[in-house]
């Protein structure tokens, strides 16, 4: 039974609940961050047609984006939109801490007002590289087993001799690992179990799926097992356990200030929940990234329904929004467009004849009576300035995309971006833009194995692997962070000397021992005063000073002395923990990027 005090906020939340939800969209034509902005400072969100706010309006509005990359172009969007000299923000949180809500939501300002204790006190979330590491573990555990029953069952059951299954080598078992860790975060991500595995296929029909079962069987028990022993939480699961314990809180509290969800597609459940909250809020909204309000009602509903084999088109643009609507339970003919400046006409006509041609493969059949219908000059004026470009090779795709944006960034008030889902291309571009002096901002980041502290563990660790063969050590010893405690000078020209008097003919040594056998026999050729052996040396060998040799032993010295702690674990017989490897790996890399002694002052 209510009490008097609580029935004020019951009806609050059965008005709430009665009325739609505010959903709106912005056109691909237009800005989305700077219309987001523009309207909230004309006071249209988060219902339309309220006053313009002030400089000091604004901060009692809480706005949820999705990656903190988006929160920080938000700020820049109000700063370049805002008339005023100076402002007061937003509360602008990201919903999560990478892109496509995929990471943990670990910046909701509020969290520490949660209905519940137990939901403030979530065990942590384990490291990514601890999970890879046990997971590693766990997978090289099986693998042995398989391989100790295979060796043990001497009549197999088929008649047929089994494969040992599984990894050989650390390696196999980390790749292993990596896409077992991948399997786990898309099925938390959904919200899903693995507990109906066995019933997918008859045991009669797949013995292979049997033996598939039994390698799951490492993250469907073992990894949960481990997981419950230290009290940790899976990073996937954490996450939706904090985004629902914040949807429950919206719920509870009917917090009474403006707040707005915005660029954020849904694409986890979780994530849902906490909008479905934050659009039942007498002051929240949700802004959606370029809902297709032109595509006629029944190919819409072909995106999720399918055609006539009631297949969903799951590769449409929209399939996403479309999706994040029916869970929101909210019709398309409820989004209303959020423009706080209307798009050039060939903007509109052009965002029209995409529709049409992304338009679901089952309804294509209406591409006649559009055809019909169409003002063709219109559409002819559309697509002006589009071009295509086709390229023989990747190299030239990127050095194409290149040319067109350093050709952008020489004109004054124009600007580019590369969309593409292509990271090696991505790659490729800034790296050739940096050739010219064009610094790009790359919004997936960079690999760390592609930064130039990764490239010299990386190349530390092929060099010593490859038991220094010519590539990777010239690479590693001409890598700018090298220096050995020399000077750049020196440090170059000594290295220059090696890969002409040691690799630049035939090679077949292995280690610095070979290098250094291959550095005497080369200057002994040079300077014994036999002209048959000088003459078989290249032109630029005997043409080396005497201070190109003994700059060329001395970094071979160093080398070797850099290098002990790394090779002395390599050829150990002896299985060690990876701390051991970790540990040496860095002081290896700590003595070749070590600078020189300063002289005195």
């Amino acid at each position: 039974m209510s009490t008097p005090a609580s029935q004020p906020q019951e009806a609050a939340a059965l008005a709430s609940s009665m009325r739609k939800p505010r959903i709106y969209t912005i056109p691909p034509s237009q800005p989305f961050l700077e219309t987001l902005a523009k309207a909230l400072l004309d006071g249209n969100l988060p219902t339309p047609g309220g006053k313009p706010r002030g400089p000091l309006e604004l901060s009692g509005i809480t706005l949820l984006l999705p990656t903190p990359r988006a929160s920080r172009a938000l700020q820049d969007a109000f700063l370049a939109t805002a008339s005023f000299r100076s402002i007061l923000l937003p509360r602008i949180r990201p919903i999560s801490e990478g892109d496509d809500d995929l990471n943990l939501l670990t910046q909701l300002s509020s969290l520490r007002s949660m209905s519940s204790t137990a939901e403030l006190e979530l065990p942590p979330a384990v490291t990514k590289l601890e999970r890879q590491l046990v997971l590693t573990k766990l997978v090289m555990q099986w693998s042995a087993a398989m391989r100790a029953a295979d060796q043990s069952d001497d009549d197999p059951p088929d008649g047929q001799p089994h494969v040992a299954a599984g990894a050989d080598t650390p390696a196999q078992a980390a790749n292993l690992a990596r896409e077992l860790a991948r399997l786990v975060d898309m099925v938390e991500t959904e919200n899903v179990s693995l507990a109906g595995l066995e019933g997918i296929v008859d045991d009669e029909f797949s013995a292979h799926w049997q033996q598939t079962l039994t390698f799951l069987k490492i993250v469907t028990q073992w990894w949960p097992a481990h997981l419950a022993e230290f009290g940790k939480l899976s990073p996937m699961d954490r996450r939706n356990q904090l985004i629902l314990a914040e949807a429950r809180r919206l719920n509870e509290t009917r917090p009474a200030g403006p707040m707005i969800v915005a660029g954020v597609t849904g694409s986890i459940p979780a994530t849902v929940e906490l909008m479905r909250a934050v659009a039942s809020l007498d002051q929240g909204a949700i802004v959606l990234p370029g809902v297709d309000l032109d595509l006629d009602e029944a190919s819409w509903q072909a995106i999720t329904s399918g055609g006539d084999d009631k297949r969903p088109h799951s590769e449409h643009p929209q399939f996403g929004l479309k999706t994040l609507l029916d869970r929101l339970g909210v019709n398309r003919k409820d989004v209303m467009l959020l423009s706080s400046a209307k798009p050039a006409p060939g903007l509109t006509v052009r965002g029209k004849l995409v529709s049409e041609a992304m338009r679901p493969s089952s309804t294509t059949a209406g591409w006649h009576t559009f055809a019909a219908s169409a003002h063709k000059p219109s559409y002819v004026e559309a697509v002006d300035g589009l071009t295509l470009i086709e390229t023989p090779s990747a190299q030239d795709e990127a050095e194409t995309v290149a040319l067109i944006m350093r050709e952008v960034a020489q004109t004054p008030g124009k600007t580019a971006a590369l969309v593409s889902p292509d990271r090696l291309l991505a790659r490729r571009v800034a790296i050739r833009l940096e050739a010219w002096g064009i610094r790009v901002d790359d919004s997936a980041g960079r690999p760390f194995a592609k930064t130039v502290p990764g490239t010299v563990l990386d190349l530390t660790i092929e060099a010593i692997a490859t038991r220094f063969a010519p590539g990777p050590t010239i690479a590693l010893l001409k890598h700018p962070l090298v220096r050995l405690q020399l000077p750049p000078f020196e440090i170059r020209r000594a290295a220059r000397a090696i890969e002409l008097a040691a690799f630049r003919g035939p090679y077949i040594g292995q280690g610095i021992g070979g290098i250094r056998a291959a550095l005497d026999s080369a200057e002994r050729d040079c300077h014994d005063g036999d002209e048959a052996k000088s003459q078989r040396r290249p032109r630029a060998v005997r043409r080396l000073f005497p201070q190109d040799w003994q700059g060329a032993h001395d970094l071979l010295n160093r080398l070797e002395a850099a290098v002990a702690p790394l090779i002395a674990l390599f050829e150990q017989s002896d299985r060690l923990p990876l701390a051991t490897f970790a540990q040496a790996h860095t002081t290896v890399a700590e003595n070749l990027c070590a600078e020189p002694a300063p002289g005195p002052a």
